[in-house]
């Protein structure tokens, strides 16, 4: 061996075994100081988890019917990655889900290694998929949400979405309560998508929701719907409500709104129909609002019963002219001016009764507060404080310059029919 071939064999050697001391210490790396994590790599590229919807709860009308009740259906999904023959898959499952083939087909063929291709199908239509024992299609339990009433209370009950989370009414509301708690799966797959047969594999069953149980009547609600309904049509009226209650419990009957929608086809639901206006919406009272004058004035002993005063033809409060239209120059005793509703009586009482006091009835009766209903959006209304009335007492007296919920107002009339106990 000359010289240089001896040197280049030393310099081979040498540039060798650097080579190797270098895999080796790269090989000490990996699997010492960067073993744990590049497992935790390699394990995050094959785990999957799947999301196992929980039952949603049912609500219940006052006699344990269904208002709103999850019912057994499938959803269909695939993993286009374990799908080889896209096209015979298309074709075998477009008519069952009731697509054609090419969007299918547009479906199964993305980068990925889940898609749903249908959610929260018929039961039986889901068997006869699973039939077809396509690889890479598979089915899981998702329950869908009925309205067995339609529209019945639709405005109380309000609905859910795709996620199975409330958008309106209880639904969203009492969500929570309602929902449950989701399950989850985790299954080991290849990188084709399919699953390692000895691979890892848990699961957690879901939690169902629970029940709520509400106080309507669904056969007064019924009546209450048709009825209001009739009204608005016959008033030419945009829309209305309605409420019927207890007044020895303040347990709810009836609670109707016009215009409505069918929480079962949500895709065709108008945003302006959802609220439920009995709650959700604030007006002027109006003349409705004197019995809370009466009151006041009967219980400081300002009129006894059948106590009768002279009503004028109109009064001056400040600045302000107030003019009695329906019977002016008469003496009328309280029931007398309630069911004239008599402004100039009503307004004559109030100056008697005062500012603080009247304001004290007010809010006694529940008026710029909520119901302690609970219904999501609800109003507390507007009761300005009695330092800010100025020259309002007459106004306020006669429902004006203050704003209550509807269910406010029933609050006070079943108050009233209840000898003054709320």
């Amino acid at each position: 061996m000359t010289k240089v071939t001896a040197r280049r064999a030393t310099t081979l050697a040498v540039a060798l075994l650097l080579a190797m001391s270098g895999i080796g210490l790269r090989l000490g790396y990996v699997q010492g100081v960067r073993a744990d994590a590049y497992a935790a790599e390699a394990r995050a590229q094959t785990l999957r988890r799947i999301v196992l919807p929980s039952r949603r709860g049912t609500i219940l009308d006052r006699d344990g019917g269904d208002l709103a009740v999850s019912i057994p259906a499938r959803t269909i999904y695939a993993n286009p990655k374990a799908i080889k023959d896209k096209a015979t898959a298309a074709n075998k499952l477009a008519p069952l889900l009731g697509q054609d083939a090419y969007s299918v087909q547009q479906e199964i063929s993305r980068n990925t290694t889940f898609v749903y291709l249908a959610r929260r199908i018929g039961v039986v239509t889901a068997a006869k998929i699973a039939k077809l024992n396509l690889p890479g299609i598979g089915v899981l339990d998702e329950p869908r949400r009925l309205y067995p009433g339609g529209g019945l209370a639709a405005n109380v009950l309000g609905f859910i979405g795709t996620d199975q989370h409330g958008l309106a009414g209880i639904e969203y509301g009492y969500d929570q309560l309602l929902n449950g708690t989701p399950g989850w799966r985790v299954l080991e797959e290849d990188p084709s998508g399919n699953r390692i047969p000895a691979g890892e594999y848990k699961e957690q069953a879901p939690i169902p929701g629970a029940d709520i149980k509400l106080t309507i009547d669904p056969d007064l609600e019924l009546v209450a719907e048709r009825a209001l309904a009739a009204q608005v049509k016959a008033t030419h009226a945009k829309g209305g409500m309605l409420v019927a209650l207890d007044p020895r419990t303040g347990e709810i009957y009836a609670m109707a709104n016009n215009p409505s929608f069918d929480p079962n086809q949500i895709g065709h639901i108008d945003p302006a129909t959802i609220h439920n206006r009995v709650v959700t919406d604030a007006y002027e009272p109006g003349s409705i609002n004197k019995v809370i004058t009466a009151s006041a004035a009967l219980a400081g002993g300002i009129i006894k019963p059948g106590e009768h005063m002279w009503i004028p033809a109109g009064v001056h409060i400040g600045d302000a002219y107030f003019r009695e239209d329906r019977v002016p120059n008469q003496s009328l005793d309280l029931k007398g001016i309630l069911t004239n509703s008599s402004n100039v009586g009503t307004i004559e009482l109030a100056e008697k009764v005062g500012a603080p006091t009247l304001d004290e009835y007010f809010r006694r009766f529940g008026y710029g507060q909520s119901t302690g209903l609970g219904f999501p959006g609800e109003s507390p209304g507007i009761l300005p404080s009695a330092g800010r009335w100025s020259t309002s007492l007459p106004t306020m007296a006669i429902g004006q310059g203050l704003s209550v919920s509807a269910l406010q107002i029933a609050q006070v009339y079943s108050t009233i029919a209840d000898d003054g106990v709320m």
